[in-house]
């Protein structure tokens, strides 16, 4: 294991620039630099203060390095909650048992990240966005992966919300019938003709047509015409 963290701590200007391919440049651009220990220093520092969550580990899974981000990501306090732990332990997904099985997922989509459901301290879950890099040693052997982690929980909520909506809007539009087009009516008694030749009343067609359902009453012209009529019967 001290090998391993020789390896890593060799390799970590490496590692941190596959994070980021344009760090050193940027540093170098930015500030004065004495050593390659300025370099690592420099890089170190955004690392830890990145907004991602970063874990190193070995090629088993135990994770060697966390940084502050990862550690308030899951509500974790000490680093040392989590340094020596698997990086498995930290999803949900029963299909993950080692953390190459994370980096196989990311590594078989197209793309740089995949969306995992991750566990918090406590059990709760949320959801994270992750990419994951493999650290090779001066010989080029793989000794150990780095993974970033982002919160999209809120992303998601927001994605939940949107996709119920639409499904909402979906059942709206599917129980909204129009009526279009010409309509061929009766000029005597108004029963309207359906496209197969049927003759219906307008309140069955309509019915029949739309989710409208019809209550009677009688308007004012007609209330004086059956008054005058009844007037005129009983006289």
């Amino acid at each position: 294991m001290a090998k391993l963290q020789e390896h890593i701590n060799h390799e970590f200007d490496t590692a941190k620039t596959r994070f980021n391919q344009d760090i050193n440049v940027l540093v170098e651009d930015i500030v004065d630099v004495d050593s390659p220990n300025d370099v690592l220093n420099i890089v170190f520092d955004a690392i830890e203060s990145n907004i991602s969550g970063i874990i190193i580990t070995d090629q088993e899974g135990i994770i060697k390095y966390v940084n502050t981000s990862f550690l308030r990501m899951f509500e974790f306090i000490d680093k040392n909650e989590v340094l020596g732990k698997s990086a498995s332990n930290f999803f949900a997904s029963k299909e993950i048992k080692t953390f190459s099985d994370i980096h196989s997922i990311i590594n078989a989509v197209d793309g740089e990240t995949e969306e995992f459901i991750a566990l918090h301290k406590d059990g709760t879950r949320f959801f994270v966005e992750v990419s994951s890099s493999c650290i090779r040693n001066h010989k080029g052997l793989v000794v150990g992966m780095m993974a970033s982690f982002i919160n999209i929980t809120k992303r998601k909520v927001i994605e939940a919300k949107r996709e119920k909506l639409v499904v909402k809007l979906q059942k709206a539009n599917n129980k909204i019938k129009k009526l279009q087009g010409l309509i061929p009516i009766c000029a005597w008694c108004k029963n309207i003709r359906d496209d197969k030749g049927y003759w219906y009343r307008v309140e069955e067609y309509i019915h029949k047509h739309t989710n409208a359902d019809f209550t009677h009453g009688v308007c004012p012209e007609c209330d004086r015409k059956y008054l005058m009529e009844n007037n005129e019967e009983n006289d």
